[in-house]
């Protein structure tokens, strides 16, 4: 059995520097906007969160939580890092009691490391130390564990394309090369993937620097990740 399944998803997410604390920033990151697009076989759903009367269906109360609760994020001073992040278990605990049966879901995929990953792209394409190299380029590397669903490990690779106005815009070029690896916990989800081939073609985006302000204005990639899934639901097996 085959089964065709396509997302479209939109998160606005807001960050809002609170103060400097023994040399690192204190953000807080909150989900102000969510848009959702499920079409399963045929069977559509969907959620907009600035909808006001919005249909109900299982997403609706999930997400209403999701931007219920923010995170405090506490950033090393160079963005080099992520030090630690407050709330995680607050903001937990309200997802989970929208729908006890993600419990062990949103332990692994929410764990401190993820949120960490996942909050990069904010300032990934940030030199080391803010220095921008002789030669124009530099590389990153970032591992994104999401427990029973997989892990994905991303190559960044950068390039100053140009510095544009007075004050100066750095314009810089991204390259993504991403590798997914099948997952080796099985807990937490409805079904148990057994094989994954998935490979993504050539990733692309440009992040623009705004160096009067002091971080970035906008980050865009453009990633397309396609190949074969084999799920197990019950007994039975699903490519």
């Amino acid at each position: 059995q085959v089964v065709v399944q396509k997302q479209k998803q939109w998160f606005l997410i807001e960050w809002t520097p609170s103060e400097m604390k023994d040399g690192n920033y204190v953000v807080t990151q909150k989900i102000v906007g969510v848009k959702m697009e499920i079409d399963i076989g045929g069977n559509k759903i969907g959620y907009k969160s600035t909808d006001a009367n919005k249909q109900k269906n299982p997403m609706t109360d999930f997400f209403d939580q999701l931007m219920k609760e923010d995170l405090k994020y506490t950033i090393k001073g160079d963005l080099s890092a992520v030090v630690s992040i407050d709330n995680r278990d607050k903001f937990i605990k309200g997802l989970q009691d929208i729908n006890p049966q993600m419990q062990k879901l949103l332990q692994a995929i929410l764990n401190e490391k993820s949120l960490q990953k996942m909050a990069e792209p904010a300032w990934i394409a940030f030199p080391k130390g803010g220095v921008i190299p002789a030669n124009k380029t530099w590389e990153k590397n970032s591992d994104l564990d999401l427990g029973p669903i997989g892990k994905y490990d991303t190559k960044f690779e950068f390039t100053l394309k140009d510095t544009k106005g007075k004050k100066g815009e750095d314009e810089i070029g991204i390259k993504t090369t991403l590798t997914y690896s099948a997952p080796t916990a099985k807990e937490g989800l409805p079904f148990i993937i057994h094989k994954a081939d998935l490979k993504a073609s050539s990733g692309t985006g440009t992040a623009i620097f705004d160096r009067a302000k002091g971080r970035f204005d906008s980050t865009e990639i453009t990633m397309k990740l396609t190949g074969d899934l084999e799920i197990e639901v019950g007994s039975m097996k699903t490519t």
